[in-house]
């Protein structure tokens, strides 16, 4: 029986040590979670870094959306390409026919049946 005795003594000693442990390890919990909370200016904080984000992200999706349009600057190069080139093509014309560029454009929609100047 002397036996019985100790071991119930040490079984209860053993509950009372997990139990002892585990509310320190919950109250030990408890203080990490009551510092990791953010305060409500940090709150504040972080939603108006969301906003800034998700505003830009909304900015650039407009932007590759409207690239199909062509208002990217690749787009007005080009084009500010073509229009040198069709300007140039209009003065070497010029110079070798005698016609100026008014002329010239008046001939063609003449010639395409566009408009009738007679």
């Amino acid at each position: 029986m002397r036996g019985f005795g100790v071991r119930k003594a040490g079984l209860g000693a053993s509950v009372r040590a997990r139990t002892a442990c585990a509310a320190s390890t919950s109250n030990r919990v408890l203080e990490q979670s009551s510092k990791q909370l953010p305060t409500v200016e940090q709150q504040r904080v972080a939603a108006r870094q969301m906003i800034a984000y998700f505003k830009e992200k909304k900015v650039e999706a407009e932007y590759e959306k409207n690239k199909q349009l062509g208002w990217v600057p690749k787009a007005e190069i080009a084009n500010g390409r073509w229009v040198m080139f069709g300007l140039l093509v209009g003065m070497l014309t010029e110079y070798s026919t005698g016609v100026n560029f008014i002329e010239q454009i008046k001939l063609l929609l003449v010639n395409l049946s566009i408009v009738d100047f007679d």
